[in-house]
C-alpha cells in the first residue's frame, strides 16, 4: 500500500484547520463564561425612576439627585440630555458597586460571627465539662 503524497500546500492547510480550531474554542469559551456586569442605561422614564431610586441610597449624589427631578417629574419634558445621562449612569454603576461590596462585607462579617459563636460554644462547653471533674 503506497502513501498517498501531501499536496504542495499542506502547511497553509493545517494552519487553517488549526485556526478554525482556536477560533471555535474561544466562542465556546466565551459562551460559557458566566456575563459581566451589565452597566445601567437610561432608556425610558421607568429607568430614570429606578435611576433615582438607587441614587436616593447613595447620600454622595444627591446634588445630582436634585438635577435629576424636573426631568422626572413633568409630564411633557425635554429628553435628558446627554452629559447629564452619561453621569447619571455612571453614578448608578458606581452605587450597585457599592452596595455589592456592602453585601459581600456583611456576609464575610456574618461568617466570622458565626465561626467565632461556634468556637464559644466549644470553649464553653469544654469549660463546663472540666467544672463537673
Amino acid at each position: 500500500m503506497e502513501l498517498i503524497a501531501l499536496p504542495d500546500f499542506h502547511h497553509e492547510l493545517l494552519a487553517l484547520c488549526a485556526l478554525i480550531f482556536l477560533i471555535i474554542a474561544v466562542w465556546i469559551g466565551v459562551r460559557l463564561l458566566p456575563k459581566r456586569y451589565k452597566s445601567f442605561k437610561i432608556h425610558s422614564r421607568e429607568d430614570l425612576y429606578e435611576a433615582s431610586r438607587i441614587l436616593s441610597s447613595c447620600h454622595k449624589f444627591d446634588a445630582l439627585l436634585q438635577e435629576l427631578n424636573p426631568y422626572k417629574y413633568a409630564p411633557a419634558t425635554p429628553p435628558l440630555p446627554r452629559e447629564l445621562r452619561r453621569r447619571v449612569e455612571k453614578a448608578v454603576d458606581e452605587c450597585k458597586r457599592e452596595e455589592k461590596l456592602i453585601q459581600i462585607k456583611e456576609r464575610a462579617r456574618q461568617k466570622i460571627y458565626n465561626v467565632a459563636k461556634k468556637n464559644r460554644k466549644d470553649l464553653l462547653w469544654k469549660f463546663l465539662k472540666m467544672l463537673k471533674r
